[in-house]
């Protein structure tokens, strides 16, 4: 997922939520938390870095990222705990529910939902509003930036190689070491899975290239519809035989994560399972908090 910049608090994925620090040590309960617990104020930095706002719009910023972040905490991490908690339990299965793990992981994929929080939308809309033509020049110039910046990154890396080492890292993070055969399943599962960062990548250009001309046409009758249509909709979907690549891709990978997974030691599924359920409690804890 690319976060190119007025699309930050849209495209935050659940590495960034649960892994925050992922080549740096494991998961703890601890590390959660804090990760996040910080993630209004990176939010509001993501945000605010391309503008140098006034000390007004400043304000306005931090206030929207706390509030969507205590609306997350409150409405969404009880649904993010429950389904850890289903993951935990599919895992110990003999023979685990391909629809059901695949729909657990869809669920995992589409994390965090910020968009969802539809009520607080008129925050942005007024930052918007406020935007001078130098701030929004400055906006289009960092997305521009960062559109070159992951457009080099799909070219260098090859597709093949960012999966093998996700899900291995992933694994890893969790505490649970993968043996020879595992790994040769996890790197004929990513030669099988289609790259389709091209495609997302065309799609957050055309979305950011929407906003961007829309915050040029302020005064226009249309622009707080328009605006909290954009801002409202989820990351920007695949179409066409994109969307057919995505699809195959999400079957792809619950097969290869069943496989894998009843592939495991006792120890190792007794692991992951005592893993999930501590990142669903984690979660329950946090949403009360």
């Amino acid at each position: 997922m690319f976060k190119i910049t007025f699309k930050i608090i849209k495209n935050t994925t659940l590495l960034f939520l649960l892994f925050i620090n992922l080549t740096a040590c494991s998961y703890s309960p601890a590390s959660l938390k804090e990760s996040y617990n910080d993630l209004a104020s990176d939010i509001a930095k993501q945000l605010k870095e391309p503008l140098n706002p006034s000390v007004q719009q400043s304000a306005m910023i931090d206030d929207y990222a706390q509030q969507v972040l205590q609306w997350h905490r409150r409405n969404k991490l009880p649904e993010y705990s429950q389904n850890l908690a289903t993951l935990a339990t599919l895992v110990t299965q003999e023979n685990i529910p391909l629809p059901q793990l695949e729909s657990a992981m869809n669920e995992v994929d589409d994390m965090p939902h910020f968009e969802q929080a539809t009520h607080l939308t008129y925050k942005m809309l007024a930052v918007a509003k406020s935007l001078s033509e130098a701030q929004i020049t400055s906006l289009e110039r960092s997305i521009n930036n960062e559109y070159q910046q992951e457009f080099l990154e799909v070219k260098q890396h090859k597709h093949t190689n960012e999966v093998n080492n996700m899900i291995k890292t992933l694994f890893r993070f969790i505490g649970i070491n993968l043996n020879s055969e595992q790994l040769k399943t996890v790197q004929q599962a990513a030669n099988k899975l289609h790259d389709t960062r091209p495609y997302e990548l065309q799609a957050e250009k055309q979305w950011n290239k929407q906003m961007i001309a829309l915050l040029r046409r302020k005064n226009n009758p249309h622009f707080e519809a328009r605006f909290t249509q954009l801002w409202n909709t989820q990351d920007a979907k695949l179409t066409g035989k994109a969307l057919q690549l995505e699809q195959h891709n999400n079957k792809l990978m619950a097969e290869v994560m069943k496989r894998l997974i009843m592939s495991f030691e006792p120890e190792q599924k007794d692991n992951l399972s005592r893993q999930l359920t501590s990142m669903s409690r984690t979660f329950s804890e946090m949403a009360n908090e």
